[in-house]
């Protein structure tokens, strides 16, 4: 994980809402910004339209993970393991600026199109504090990649996600939420 005090929260990544910083987790309420605090931010896009937006802190998020089903995560690791190479990945994007987040998120991490040709996609990123982390994260995800990962999602966790979207948006749109 690349922690750097002069890398904070690009635009990109702010609520489209508020047109400012997230502060609060879209589940539970509890402040993003205090020090130490990690989260995620996950915005979904139709072309150039933000669809949906969240931020979810780390104690939320592992509850989540923890209510879906064993085999769906087994599933998705498997996917990410056979179609991400994690190590040229982080190869490829060591000596782009770290600033320049279009170089994250220009292709989609599973299938390496390029994000503007996907009718929809999705942008995740890794916060700690006012500061982005960088990794794997931020990464971008096509429309075709998502639909990959909703089919392996068992009866049980489509079940659970349908209620996180509830919860998050007062609206089903399980298809579209990733949180991992």
């Amino acid at each position: 994980m690349l922690f750097k005090e002069d890398n904070p929260v690009p635009e990109k990544l702010w609520s489209f809402e508020t047109s400012e910083r997230f502060q609060t987790c879209t589940l539970c309420g509890s402040p993003l910004t205090a020090e130490g605090n990690q989260y995620l931010i996950e915005k979904a896009y139709k072309k150039d339209e933000v669809i949906f937006e969240y931020a979810i802190c780390f104690p939320c998020r592992e509850q989540v993970m923890e209510d879906l089903s064993v085999l769906s995560l087994k599933r998705i690791a498997n996917y990410f393991e056979e179609h991400v190479d994690l190590e040229a990945r982080r190869k490829q994007l060591e000596g782009q600026d770290r600033s320049n987040l279009d170089a994250w998120l220009s292709h989609c991490l599973i299938k390496g199109t390029p994000i503007d040709q996907s009718p929809e996609h999705h942008i995740c990123g890794h916060f700690m504090d006012l500061h982005m982390l960088q990794d794997v994260l931020p990464y971008a995800l096509s429309h075709e990649a998502m639909e990959d990962i909703i089919e392996l999602f068992s009866s049980e966790t489509l079940g659970i996600m349908e209620d996180l979207s509830d919860k998050l948006f007062g609206l089903d749109i399980p298809n579209n939420i990733l949180i991992l």
